[in-house]
């Protein structure tokens, strides 16, 4: 799937990202961002199982956990390296906007994923995408990403028999030119 850069997305519940450029490194693809987070908004704890992720903060606040490790908080020109497969969480608890850049390594499919996520989440008019959105793509990219938050019966019943419905009924034929999972 093909996106023209630069390309911004707003999930409506206080977050815009603004991907910038995609270079191609002998890592992999490095997909660049601006991200704004208003006070008290952010991602719920999650996992990329494949990628590193990067952070620089502009302007603001950044607080982000990683693990089980204390909450640390940065603030402009400061940095961090989020790896592969330890599962974080960033949050603005400043009074202000946050405002950082980064990348994101390999890109795989993190402008989609997220691209779509944003887009439910806004029409949803909530902080979370919709049942059956939500549904496809946890199913569907479960070997790039993991929603920790989810609770264990929601992720492992719920989940899988909404995608079984979703599937069923009809309502992935929107995706059926999304990337493959990596």
């Amino acid at each position: 799937m093909k996106y023209k850069l630069p390309l911004k997305i707003n999930n409506g519940h206080g977050e815009v990202i603004t991907f910038t450029r995609l270079d191609n490194e002998p890592n992999g693809e490095k997909l660049f961002f601006e991200v704004i987070i208003q006070p008290n908004s952010g991602p719920v704890e999650h996992i990329h199982l494949k990628q590193d992720e990067y952070f620089e903060v502009v302007k603001g606040q950044l607080t982000y956990k990683l693990g089980n490790d204390p909450a640390v908080t940065l603030t402009g020109g400061q940095s961090v390296l989020l790896p592969k497969a330890v599962p974080h969480k960033i949050r603005n608890i400043g009074d202000g906007e946050l405002v950082f850049k980064g990348w994101v390594q390999p890109a795989n499919n993190f402008l989609f994923f997220m691209s779509t996520l944003f887009e439910s989440m806004k029409n949803q008019k909530k902080p979370q995408p919709s049942p059956f959105d939500g549904a496809f793509l946890v199913m569907r990219y479960a070997s790039e990403y993991k929603l920790t938050e989810i609770p264990f019966f929601v992720r492992k019943v719920i989940i899988p028999l909404t995608y079984l419905a979703g599937k069923l009924s009809g309502k992935y034929k929107k995706y059926e030119n999304a990337p493959e999972p990596i």
